[in-house]
């Protein structure tokens, strides 16, 4: 398998000992992702109920994402996973196939599956069936979020019942990273798929460890344990019972109260709470990047760069962490953590509002006063930075903001569809590709801020085309230079996930996707 090993000394010491706690899988398979908390022997049975950030809209996979605020977990559960990486080190490994490698450097792949896999109705998962999902990922007509990382895929073809053979449009080294990371990890039955979206809701049909019982939108989603899971004797839990809250402490009062065993979590004040309260904290995700507020460039007034500049440099964004999490989050000055093999510096610059206010008087002038409204999201968090940020730029003359708080269905599509001036978003990744990638990329369907930089995008063609660390990261520093002189976002907070509670043995992998394959409740 085609893998990427980044020297994290510091962190890789927290990951050994998180994965020393893990009741996991030994080499010849498993999850592959960080271990969790627990020690001891797994204790099979039980029903555990998890709060999670969000309902899906659908469990159709390709609409799904492969992060921990918007159903990971239930992917995982329902579809198990092709690969995993850990969220520390970037490395990839095996899970339900065996290799992902590439044949030409970075052009063709060959992907191999496990033998003998098989879906929760008993039918075979082999390469067709990949094919199948890996064709309708990067249709044009189907419009699923995955497509901005499928559409680099150009043909497929079954070699044998466990070798696909693909190609890229853009040869990419590291295209294993984009299968852990995406929803192209997961892989439902291409029968089900052909009943259409209404019926795969009702009955999807996966390879994961869980098999959907009953789903109550607005309500409880109940999974039972799939007796036919390739790596037995997971898993343990005879099933989960999970249930959606946006707010973060409301979730954390169900934790705290028994309705839940755990709490999928993105609030370094909630983590607080927690470790005040002795609640076990269970493998940290930290990854790269974080949560942005994004702005989109090709509508005014953010077509133009000095209205960007001066948004950005008129708001203090640690005033923004204290009103948020009370000061216990982290203001990321680069888009890399200094633990990451890519970090080379500080290029994010602070607030300057002499600067911003020159900025807005000069626009104003010129009879382009700044305007704008700001998309979030249904979280208490998402909310707070947008409160925080209005408040303070009603201290400037001649800008204005208003928000448009919107469900998390009407906020993804903003989103996705351009429709926004400013939004609440984020841009988390372990290894670059394919994230900083898909969120920078000119012709990207997920960068959504719509920045056009012929420098960024031919440092991001180059980096996909070598191995040399030492290469790559100066590609990512030319990267990073632009982004600091272009303004397509503000990075307001580094992403801290995790999860809350008494369940043992969970495990993570990319940025923050939960496996729970391993996890089992305490006797």
């Amino acid at each position: 398998m085609h893998r990427r090993r980044h020297s994290l000394l510091a962190l890789a010491v927290t990951a050994a000992l998180a994965l020393s706690a893990c009741g996991g899988s030994d080499d010849d398979g498993g999850s592959g992702g960080s271990g969790g908390s627990g020690s001891g022997e797994p204790v099979p049975g039980g029903t555990a109920a998890i709060g999670m950030v969000s309902e899906p809209r659908t469990l159709d996979p390709a609409y799904l994402s492969n992060n921990l605020t918007t159903n990971a977990l239930v992917g995982n559960a329902l579809y198990g996973s092709l690969v995993t990486n850990d969220p520390v080190t970037g490395e990839v490994s095996p899970s339900m196939a065996e290799s992902v490698e590439t044949t030409d450097g970075g052009t063709t792949y060959r992907l191999v599956l496990r033998e003998g896999l098989t879906f929760s109705d008993g039918t075979p998962l082999d390469a067709a069936a990949v094919q199948a999902n890996w064709d309708r990922a990067r249709s044009v007509e189907l419009r699923a979020p995955v497509i901005a990382v499928a559409i680099n895929i150009t043909a497929t073809t079954p070699v044998d019942p466990r070798t696909l053979e693909f190609t890229l449009r853009t040869p990419t080294l590291a295209f294993d990273q984009t299968i852990a990371t995406s929803a192209l990890n997961w892989i439902a039955s291409p029968a089900a798929l052909a009943g259409g979206q209404a019926a795969l809701d009702a009955a999807p049909i996966g390879a994961g460890p869980f098999v959907l019982e009953s789903w109550t939108r607005g309500g409880a989603m109940e999974l039972v344990r799939n007796d036919t899971y390739w790596d037995a004797p997971r898993p343990y839990l005879d099933g989960l019972t999970l249930t959606a809250q946006n707010d973060a402490v409301q979730r954390f009062n169900t934790l705290q109260s028994g309705q839940v065993d755990a709490i999928l979590n993105n609030s370094p004040v909630i983590t607080q709470r927690a470790e005040d309260a002795g609640i076990a904290v269970a493998v940290p995700s930290e990854p790269n990047g974080g949560s942005t507020v994004v702005f989109q460039t090709q509508t005014a007034p953010f077509d133009d760069v000095r209205a960007r500049e001066a948004v950005y440099k008129a708001i203090d964004l640690d005033v923004v962490q204290s009103a948020v999490f009370n000061g216990a989050g982290t203001v990321p000055r680069s888009l890399f953590g200094e633990e990451s093999p890519f970090y080379t510096g500080e290029y994010l610059s602070g607030s300057d509002p002499e600067r911003a206010q020159e900025l807005f008087d000069e626009l104003a002038d010129e009879g382009t006063p700044v305007e704008f409204t700001m998309v979030t999201f249904p979280t208490t968090e998402a909310l707070a930075v947008a409160q925080s940020m209005q408040s303070q730029l009603a201290a400037f003359d001649n800008v204005t903001m208003e928000i448009d708080n919107r469900d998390f269905a009407g906020a993804q599509g903003a989103l996705t569809g351009g429709q926004f001036q400013a939004s609440i978003a984020g841009l988390q990744f372990v290894d670059p590709e394919p994230q900083l990638y898909s969120g920078l990329y000119s012709t990207s369907f997920l960068n959504f801020s719509k920045i056009a930089d012929p420098e960024i995008d031919e440092a991001l063609d180059a980096a996909r085309l070598t191995a040399d660390e030492s290469a790559r990261t100066e590609y990512y520093t030319t990267v990073e230079e632009r982004v600091g002189e272009l303004y397509p976002f503000i990075i307001w907070s580094a992403t801290r996930e995790n999860v809350l509670g008494d369940l043992q043995g969970v495990e993570l992998y990319g940025t923050g996707s939960v496996v729970l394959s391993g996890a089992w409740l305490d006797e």
